[in-house]
């Protein structure tokens, strides 16, 4: 129990546009599991169970319900009932079900708990209930229960904010007591005999026995209570903004459980169209102080600022915790929970107007064993709906809580498993994505999958659902296409292009279904695309068909193929960007644009490597030779060469220790820095731009999560092309300290992520090693230090404990003055000295 400071909104009150502080209770409640589905039959003498089916997996807490002792059981409950499923295709259990489709006249859900999601609670023995099943035919409620079968039931699916609920309860039991406490009968006189915490006559002679009305000893306590009309303020998920104390007035970061944890508990359901059920609720404060005690602090952080630093015990958190809270105001003190104490919770939900006699009456339990709490939720929902109110299936998924340091890959790679993904939407201005799987079984799998398994990108929880759209229209990628109208040329997309494809690979990929005549490639704001063109509409149909898709490369460069509106292909030049087997005699293209209109500048998609050599992707690079030299035949792993956005946002800065110059000796590391700008209402956040799209994209793949000064950065690509001149600008363009104006090529190789050893170079002849450690001591304890020379050049490396230390050397002493010479510092990608 707690309380919470809210602004009333009831014109004509006089508390109208005023705080006022009310009681509140939190309660933790997991998801519950269907099951099973059992049908009655009515008899004279009341409901007989009929048939009861079961699902094919049953979790371990569930099973554990069958048993007094499951430990020294052998744990074969429902071992050979699963076996069913997987004979005949499980005819039995249709069987079944038809028989209770065919005689039942009632039907309902078995759904147990997931006791095992509740921390700190000893018991592993889930609760199973029944859940009325109403609205529709028998045959529609036996399909709707089957349907449910292993899927999980999460508390928003049943309640909403600003809701009414009954909350039935039993109060805190005191055991047998007497009169004076139980009834509050006054004492005796101080010298009555026999005692004087009793009632002194307890009736007439006649009639022969004790009135009801008399005060008697007896069990005080542990009563059944109903107490109505609870609002439901505030809902919230695990991971969410909205499972935290935040508030739109209260901006402080903590817990929705106070400090120290709940002595008590307690809460409840019903829907009304008062005055008092209508007002809006607009929480401005959520109080977490302790409830053990006076309570004076708010946040473990504000309590260690005022004593100091203490041994305070370290609770553990479970990963991937499924936690939703309900905040409703609090009942009276004699329902009160405590230890023990046993809360059961009722709730009524009314159907629409449209569908009045169709709903689904249900009844879920919660018990903590330590606590002795159980909690049970009565509810009723719509027929017409799922019991998780979902939106209709689609292929296109929305995934929410995207953060800056998500790429598009991330996505890639957590939805590929389920299918091919044809498109795919970042919404970066709303931390969202939207993503179109190629069939909607695809799509549903995938949702199916996550149900049970929190999805978690980078160590972010990421959540996902079926989109409103039923297909996401772009108009780069339908420029060229005409969908599923068969031709002979077709329109090749690549996602996730981690390797350069050329003509050569295009051909190789494509020709084993026909003779290509012609092939065209070009850069467009999908992707890497290509125009292919067979001599028949067979062939073409066959190879979309084969390789729909499919990858050419293990795990990357993914092939998504389209029919082409166009007739035919004009290819002026056989170069490595466009190729005309029919007609080998035409001419290379030297330099110009792409000889196809209007399909963009693809002229420096590509660098030419001297001998021969394979060519590799370096988009729009001023100095894509260096690039060629430093990496070869091919770029670093997640490196894909096609970024073309030179601005970077960096944020989740240290404000207090951060400034432009410690900005700049961090990413100079991947490129040249042109202009540096911290925001003035973000002061956490930065824009870097670099000298060009790739060296962005190293500094964005090399720093993304890297820790400096507490602190773990988050760098993503900005929506701005680039930094205007401004007072708040700091200009590098023609700084001496950008390392890639020469020696590009050996500064290209030298990038990597950051590392627990530097390198320091340009330091004066007689330095030593004790002076060096001197020099960087301030940042954290060194491990080993090694001087050595090159070239008749003094250098050094230098050890850290961990690589935020190395990381804050690096950023405050690059370019610092030691023994009169500026040192220069960088990342080593030495293991051991």
């Amino acid at each position: 129990m707690t309380h919470i400071v809210r602004e009333v909104e009831k014109p004509g009150s006089k508390l109208h546009k005023k705080e006022t502080c009310e009681a509140v209770t939190v309660i933790e409640t997991p998801p519950m599991v269907v099951v099973g589905v059992v049908g009655y039959v009515k008899t004279p003498r009341g409901l007989r169970s009929l048939n009861t089916v079961w699902a094919q997996h049953l979790s371990e807490e569930l099973r554990r319900r069958f048993y007094k002792n499951w430990c020294k059981s052998k744990k074969k409950a429902f071992t050979k009932y699963s076996k069913q499923y997987e004979t005949e295709d499980g005819k039995n259990i249709q069987a079944q079900l038809e028989k209770i489709k065919k005689y039942a006249t009632v039907v309902r859900v078995l759904a147990h708990t997931q006791i095992r999601k509740m921390k700190g609670l000893k018991q592993k023995k889930a609760h199973l209930m029944e859940i009325q099943v109403n609205g529709g035919t028998i045959a529609q409620k036996v399909d709707f229960a089957y349907g449910f079968f292993e899927k999980q039931i999460p508390i928003d699916a049943v309640f909403q904010k600003d809701e009414m609920i009954d909350i039935i309860g039993v109060t805190k039991g005191k055991g047998y007591e007497g009169v004076v406490t139980r009834w509050g009968v006054t004492r005796l006189p101080r010298k009555t005999h026999r005692g004087l915490r009793k009632v002194a006559c307890i009736g007439a002679w006649h009639p022969a026995r004790v009135s009801f009305t008399v005060a008697r000893a007896g069990q005080n306590g542990y009563h059944h209570r109903t107490e109505m009309n609870k609002k439901v303020y505030k809902i919230g998920k695990a991971g969410q903004e909205s499972h935290t104390a935040l508030t739109e007035f209260d901006r402080t970061e903590k817990d929705i459980t106070p400090m120290g944890g709940f002595p008590h508990y307690g809460l409840s359901l019903l829907k009304q169209t008062s005055r008092v059920a209508l007002e809006d609720i607009k929480l401005k404060f959520i109080d977490t102080s302790s409830k053990f005690g006076h309570g004076r602090f708010q946040t473990t952080q504000e309590k260690q600022k005022f004593y100091g630093r203490l041994k305070a015990a370290r609770r553990r958190q479970i990963p991937g915790l499924f936690k939703v809270h309900c905040i409703v105001p609090s009942p009276s003190q004699e329902l009160r929970p405590s230890f023990p104490f046993r809360s059961f919770f009722r709730s009524s939900i009314h159907n629409d107007d449209e569908h009045p006699k169709q709903s689904i009456h249900s009844l879920f339990l919660t018990q903590f064993t330590s606590l002795s709490l159980s909690l049970s939720l009565s509810l009723s929902l719509s027929f017409s709906g799922l019991l998780p109110k979902m939106t209709e299936p689609s292929k296109v998924i929305h995934v929410r809580n995207v953060g800056h340091e998500i790429s598009e890959n991330d996505l890639l790679q957590l939805f590929q498993p389920f299918g091919v993904i044809t498109k795919l939407v970042m919404l970066r201005a709303k931390n969202q994505a939207l993503l179109q799987m190629q069939d909607i079984p695809s799509a549903i799998s995938a949702l199916q999958f996550y149900t049970n398994v929190q999805p978690s990108i980078r160590g972010r929880n990421v959540y996902v659902q079926f989109s409103s759209h039923q297909e996401l229209t772009t108009v780069d990628q339908n420029a060229q296409g005409r969908g599923d109208e068969p031709n002979r040329i077709l329109l090749v997309t690549i996602h996730h292009m981690l390797y350069p494809i050329t003509v050569e690979v295009l051909h190789q990929v494509f020709s084993p279904y026909g003779f290509v005549e012609k092939i065209v490639t070009f850069q467009k704001s999908a992707g890497f695309q290509a125009l292919i063109q067979y001599q028949s509409r067979q062939s073409a149909i066959s190879a979309r068909t084969s390789l729909q898709g499919r990858n050419i490369y293990d795990g990357c460069c993914q092939l998504d193929i389209q029919f082409s509106n166009l007739d035919e292909l004009q290819v002026n030049y056989n170069n490595e960007r466009s190729r005309d087997f029919t007609n080998p005699s035409l001419p290379s293209e030297q330099k110009g644009r792409s000889s196809q209109p209007g399909y963009g500048d693809a002229g420096s998609v590509y660098a030419l490597q001297a001998g021969g050599a394979r060519a590799v992707a370096f988009p729009q690079m001023a100095n894509a030779a260096a690039i060629a030299a430093a990496f070869g035949g091919g770029l670093p792993p997640g490196i894909s060469g096609t970024n073309d956005r030179c601005t970077v946002l960096v944020s989740n800065l240290n404000p207090d220790k951060i400034d432009e110059d410690k900005l700049f000796n961090l990413f100079s590391l991947y490129g040249n820095i042109m202009r540096i700008k911290l925001l003035r209402n973000k002061p956490d956040h930065a824009l870097v731009e670099m000298g060009d799209g790739f060296q962005a994209e190293l500094a964005v793949h090399f720093l993304k999560g890297a820790a400096v000064f507490g602190k773990r950065l988050e760098v993503n690509f900005s929506k701005h092309p680039s930094i205007t001149q401004g007072a708040d600008t700091h200009d590098y363009m023609n700084s001496n300290l950008n390392r890639f104006n020469r020696n590009a090529a050996k500064n290209y190789r030298y990038c990597c992520s950051p590392t627990k050893m530097i390198h320091l170079s340009s330091l004066p002849q007689e330095v030593t090693e004790e002076e060096i450690a001197k020099h960087l001591e301030e940042h954290g304890p060194i491990v080993n230090t090694k001087v050595f020379e090159v070239n008749g050049k003094k250098q050094a490396l230098v050890l850290f404990e961990n690589e935020e230390q190395a990381t804050e050397a690096l950023v405050c002493k690059h370019a610092s003055s030691l023994a009169g010479s500026v040192i220069r510092i960088s990342f080593s990608q030495l293991q051991e000295m």
